[in-house]
């Protein structure tokens, strides 16, 4: 069934509606689910990560509907948020689409409070574990959905990310460190990040920060070029906004070539008139954020011709 995409007054929105219906008319992105598909949904799962460090990351899974065609697509909660901030979307992205996502409560949220056997909360937690969600608590997350695609649950070459605030630059980090992963004989270990959707994000937060995309490397080159980004902000919001045009900036340059062609545009920036962010903006139904998330990755990762292989272990 084709997607019935939505008339709004948003120039930008309306740029991204144009570059949806041209991707759709080409018969480049996966069809909805059909009705008949909808009631073999997988229910959610709970699962309990446990990382490198000892924290367990509790996390809900709500498997996809194309078996290795899925795209996963992990969500990441905002500072003070947790992994149930997203059931709604979550499962709109698994009906709809036939996503296999994936939501964990990071590190010091939610229910992901046990280290190694003491409690942490996120409101006392030591700046030296922010970095950490990062290389444990994400790292485990792509472990697991590594294990689906070798289960032929899902391919893990069209991994995208969905971020909020704080999780936003999480999610932005994890793609330069998956992108840093190099290719052994035994074949790429990362690289498997293609679409990147920021709502809110900020350039720094706490001991994170965006910067790290602007030195010099051939990771930091290849997500600026390579990896389909969306920005998402609340315009009215003067320092959300102006963290939000410092990022397109850091993108922009690699992606002016794509952005004429609506076949082949990858980079998309939207100013919401609101005041609102973060997940409020996925919460105001009136805003249809959630169905932008679904049609971006639909258009730039499953629309996208990434082969699905085992991942096989470098050791």
């Amino acid at each position: 069934m084709k997607l019935q995409l939505r008339q709004l007054a948003r120039p930008l929105s309306l740029t991204l509606l144009a570059a949806l219906a041209f991707a759709w008319s080409s018969g480049s992105v996966q069809a909805q689910e059909s009705d008949e598909d909808k009631e073999k949904l997988p229910p959610p799962v709970e699962v309990t990560l446990t990382t490198r460090d000892k924290v367990e990351i509790r996390c809900t899974y709500f498997g996809g509907t194309h078996k290795k065609d899925s795209v996963p697509v992990i969500l990441l909660h905002q500072s003070g948020g947790n992994r149930h901030d997203w059931d709604d979307l979550a499962v709109y992205l698994q009906k709809t689409y036939g996503f296999a996502v994936i939501a964990p409560d990071l590190r010091g949220h939610g229910n992901s409070t046990n280290f190694n056997g003491q409690k942490v909360l996120a409101a006392n937690m030591p700046l030296s574990q922010y970095p950490l969600m990062v290389t444990n608590d994400m790292e485990a997350v792509n472990q697991y959905l590594i294990e689906r695609n070798n289960n032929g649950e899902l391919n893990i070459n069209k991994l995208s990310v969905v971020g909020a605030e704080m999780g936003a630059v999480v999610g932005m980090l994890w793609t330069l460190l998956d992108w840093s992963q190099p290719v052994l004989t035994t074949g790429k270990q990362g690289q498997d990040v293609k679409a990147v959707f920021m709502i809110s994000p900020p350039f720094v937060f706490k001991n994170l920060s965006m910067q790290e995309l602007t030195q010099p490397g051939p990771a930091q080159s290849a997500v600026r070029k390579q990896v389909s980004i969306y920005l998402a902000v609340g315009k009215s919001d003067p320092k959300a906004l102006r963290n939000a045009n410092r990022i397109y900036n850091l993108f922009e340059p690699a992606h002016k070539a794509a952005m004429g062609d609506p076949q082949t545009r990858d980079l998309f920036y939207e100013q919401l008139d609101t005041r609102l962010q973060g997940m409020k903006l996925i919460e105001e139904k009136s805003l249809k954020l959630g169905e932008h998330v679904g049609d971006f990755i639909d258009v730039r990762a499953a629309g996208q011709s990434y082969p699905w292989v085992v991942r096989k272990s470098p050791i």
